[in-house]
């Protein structure tokens, strides 16, 4: 349960400097450098963490073209950083589960960060099976109809 918490919590951080990217703990005195912990020539804020960062862009290239093959969203969309970051309004009548394979592939990234890893893939694939596999146990599958050929 703690972990979900997690998982929520972080589009709300987001726009506050209290997660603790390199950059901000170099400005408290808790890190050495404020650079990029993935190749340390880039300070890494939070638009260059979750967006800007080149990994993190690979990460987001990957995840963009998974929903584009499961037709969750278009094959001419290109995503901006406000759009992966859920800041915007969606028309879609997938709207919530495009917004929450979003946050699930944020929360990959920052899982990737605190295991000082690269962002991962089929980290975020297990992730969105494993939310899969817990909403359908509790009936709550509507959300995933669209995905329920694709995830099993």
């Amino acid at each position: 349960m703690y972990q979900e918490h997690k998982t929520y919590r972080i589009p709300i951080q987001i726009s506050s400097p209290t997660l603790p990217t390199n950059h901000f703990l170099f400005k408290i005195g808790l890190k050495e450098n404020g650079y990029c912990s993935l190749y340390q020539s880039t300070p890494e804020t939070l638009i260059h963490f979750f967006w800007s960062c080149r990994i993190s862009a690979s990460f987001w290239s990957s995840v963009t073209n998974w929903l584009q093959n499961v037709d969750l969203i278009p094959k001419t969309c290109i995503p901006v950083c406000p759009i992966a970051l859920g800041l915007r309004l969606e028309t879609s009548k997938s709207f919530q589960l495009i917004d929450y394979c979003f946050l699930l592939a944020r929360y990959s990234i920052w899982l990737a960060k605190s295991k000082e890893t690269s962002p991962n893939f089929s980290l975020f694939l297990r992730l969105v099976k494993l939310r899969y596999e817990i909403e359908s146990k509790g009936r709550d599958i509507k959300k995933w109809e669209p995905l329920a050929g694709c995830i099993v």
